[in-house]
């Protein structure tokens, strides 16, 4: 088939895409065909004949089909021709590929390894969207939304796909709409899912150069007993894969939650706020008058924060110094070296708290 496509995301049709044809001659050769315009059985006119890695004519595999063909870029004439053959059943389906290489002009492809390269559905999936051509045969390029996990305006969407992938969309953030739906991996390669009776709080990424890491937040605790863990995934630009750094979820405090909240305009703990309400106040802060000069007058006055413990157990300052419990105000919150929520000394009252500016901080 022939179709029109953009090649530098500007929305203009800028140059024509040729999926050449797999065919099955009268003599029982395979071979593949860019002449498609004029293409019925029947008809005669030169095609490129697939070889096997001995020279002979390459054959299909028993019980497997041909579902698609793509062609990589051409450099230095040099091509290879990606023939996909479906197995398995229409609701268990497993894929395979046998990789070609061509040199522009010849007549023949000589395949590069003596067996097919079994391959995943979700590296099906990304080869679809890399060449832009439907390899599965299910009429379909790339993979489409089954269902939204969390969905947030300028973050990324954790989707679930129609064939059971889940995976990362970025239509919803402003700007970016052509990223197709990066599918995301564990650690050792294989395709991730959420961890169970975990539900999903927070998606949101942070950018470094031409990748970036893109965090979900799952609340692993109860509403009596708040817990959370986080996995990472790092995604670099033009990828169809997002591989998590860990093997498993790591836990995240909710003091580091809380702060990031406000930023990202996420409810990341799931308590239908953006950011973390005073569950009790410690010690009250407020407004002191001042004597700059000690003249005996008031000039001035400095501001006290409170010293908070906020609903999801976290200590806090309440910078302003006059947040009341239920509020949710502009907080410091307070984490251990270890990265869990800092708790106060056992046996020890917390009696009062200040914070201590450098000159350009």
């Amino acid at each position: 088939s022939t179709k029109q496509i953009g090649t530098n995301s500007d929305g203009v049709l800028d140059t024509i895409q040729i999926t050449p044809a797999v065919i099955k001659s009268s003599l029982g050769f395979f071979g593949v065909d860019f002449d498609t315009t004029n293409l019925t059985v029947g008809n005669s006119h030169p095609f490129i004949i697939l070889q096997d890695s001995s020279g002979s004519a390459w054959g299909t595999t028993l019980n497997y089909e041909i579902s698609g063909i793509f062609q990589s870029e051409v450099i230095n004439n040099q091509s290879i021709l990606g023939v996909i053959e479906k197995g398995g059943s229409s609701s268990n389906p497993f894929y395979q590929k046998w990789s070609f290489a061509y040199q522009s002009g010849s007549y023949t492809a000589q395949v590069s390894a003596a067996t097919a390269t079994r391959i995943t559905t979700s590296e099906l999936i990304a080869e679809e969207q890399t060449y832009n051509v439907d390899l599965d045969g299910n009429g379909t390029i790339g993979d489409e939304i089954e269902k939204y996990l969390f969905l947030s305006a300028n973050n990324p969407a954790l989707v679930k796909t129609q064939i059971g992938n889940y995976a990362f969309s970025f239509s919803e953030v402003l700007g970016i709409n052509d990223l197709g739906l990066p599918i995301l991996m564990t650690s050792r390669g294989d395709p991730w899912i959420p961890t169970r009776g975990s539900p999903i709080t927070g998606v949101f990424g942070e950018r470094n150069g031409s990748a970036q890491t893109i965090s979900v937040v799952e609340n692993a605790g109860s509403s009596f007993s708040p817990a959370y863990k986080k996995w990472e995934f790092n995604l670099s630009d033009g990828s169809f894969f997002a591989t998590a750094q860990t093997s498993i979820s790591v836990s995240v405090s909710s003091a580091q939650l809380a702060a990031l909240e406000t930023r990202k305009n996420i409810d990341l703990l799931a308590d239908g706020s953006i950011g973390d309400p005073i569950r009790s106040i410690i010690i009250e802060g407020g407004e002191t008058p001042l004597d700059k000069d000690n003249d005996g007058f008031t000039d001035g006055s400095v501001t006290a924060p409170s010293i908070i413990l906020t609903k999801s157990n976290a200590y806090a300052f309440d910078l302003s110094g006059v947040g009341k419990t239920g509020e949710t105000v502009t907080s410091l919150f307070l984490e251990g070296s270890n990265g869990a929520n800092w708790d106060d000394t056992t046996n020890y009252s917390i009696i009062g708290g200040y914070v201590s500016y450098g000159i350009n901080a």
